[in-house]
């Protein structure tokens, strides 16, 4: 006799659709840090080869995980122009307007001694950073999205 098997398809609840989704997103997360660590474990281990020390390892952590992002971006962008069948932008000039000035206040606070660098450089970098993006990265029409609507 031949081993046939009959699987008759079940009906799924909205309930048990959404947790196989939920269960998805979770394996894709999974796969995404596996990645990224692959990449970075990847980096550091060809700068040690090449002799550089560990700032550069760190430096090297960092660009992995910079390359990364870029990587999943342009992944998501290619994906989406597939579905709309339509071109896909992911370049923000806002983000070189606002990564030059904090670059310039960066590069002044290192000029601080080390506990000066920390206490108020971060702060610099990340408030001109933010100022930067808020002004040339967001329209009127952005901005509504992040207003308080208080009353009726």
């Amino acid at each position: 006799t031949t081993g046939v098997v009959i699987i008759r398809a079940q009906p799924t609840r909205p309930a048990a659709r959404a947790s196989a989704v939920r269960g998805t997103m979770a394996d894709d997360r999974r796969q995404g840090v596996a990645r990224l660590t692959g990449v970075t474990v990847g980096a550091m281990l060809l700068l040690r080869r090449a002799g550089f020390g560990e700032l550069y390892l760190a430096a090297g952590a960092a660009a992995a995980l910079m390359v990364a992002l870029a990587a999943s971006s342009l992944a998501k962008a290619f994906v989406l122009s597939r579905i709309l069948r339509d071109r896909i932008n992911n370049w923000r000039w806002a983000l070189v307007y606002a990564v030059a000035p904090a670059v310039l206040v960066g590069w002044a606070a290192t000029r601080l001694p080390e506990w000066a660098e920390l206490l108020f450089g971060i702060p610099a970098i990340l408030s001109v950073y933010g100022w930067v993006i808020w002004h040339r990265g967001f329209g009127p029409e952005d901005r509504v999205l992040f207003r308080r609507k208080i009353g009726p």
